[in-house]
């Protein structure tokens, strides 16, 4: 197997703007050519899970006179294998699909304390992995479809608190306490996953995660 690849990345503050003095914008972009080759088996396929291209690009948004900060996320990726198939049945591939995120934070007690909402999967499109039966290198209504899911825009939400050099040596110690998933909004119209043979094919919905942290330096 051989991968070869090329990736491009900027960042860029807009204050040459008065009303964007605070913004951010940043994004890169991975371009890979990669191939699995072998003449004994006639195998001739791209790694799997490797996608052709990745585009991420965010804005920010930070003020530190008021303490908040938030951050637009986008995210893309090309075509990939999900599994590999054989000469009886064709690959699995992972059609692209846009993803969008957005993170608000704001400074609390006095900037010591700070609380984070995070929303993931704002356009919810659905995900589609199928055979490329007509080899045409995208999704369409020729091709097979093996596996369909929708996982929901997700909510989570994380307050922490810095207690600062609590041994008077330069050391920092922050608490934390985080809710994952804490609920979904979704038009998910599948079955249940732990039944074999099913369109959802084991994916199962993300769980709800409590989770309390402790970030001790020194």
């Amino acid at each position: 197997a051989d991968a070869y690849g090329l990736e491009f990345e900027f960042r860029k503050k807009l204050d040459f703007v008065s009303l964007l003095q605070n913004f951010t914008m940043a994004g890169n972009l991975a371009l890979i050519d990669n191939k699995v080759k072998d003449e004994a088996t006639n195998v001739n396929r791209p790694m799997q899970g490797q996608s052709p291209y990745t585009l991420n690009l965010s804005l920010q948004y930070d003020s530190q006179k008021s303490g908040f900060s938030s951050t637009v996320l986008f995210n893309i990726i090309g075509r990939r294998i999900l599994y590999v198939g054989n000469e009886q049945v064709p690959p699995i591939w992972e059609a692209p699909r846009p993803l969008l995120d957005y993170q608000i934070a704001k400074k609390i007690w006095k900037n010591k304390g700070e609380i984070k909402l995070n929303i993931s999967d704002i356009l919810n499109q659905r995900a589609k992995y199928y055979h490329d039966l007509n080899d045409n290198k995208k999704y369409d209504a020729k091709d097979a479809l093996a596996i369909s899911r929708l996982t929901g825009t997700n909510f989570s939400l994380t307050l922490g608190y810095n207690f600062g050099d609590v041994l008077k040596n330069g050391s920092n110690l922050r608490v934390y306490a985080m809710g994952q998933n804490l609920f979904v909004i979704t038009k998910y119209s599948g079955v249940d996953p732990e039944i074999f043979g099913n369109i959802d094919n084991g994916f199962y919905q993300r769980p709800k995660v409590y989770s309390l942290g402790f970030n001790f330096q020194f």
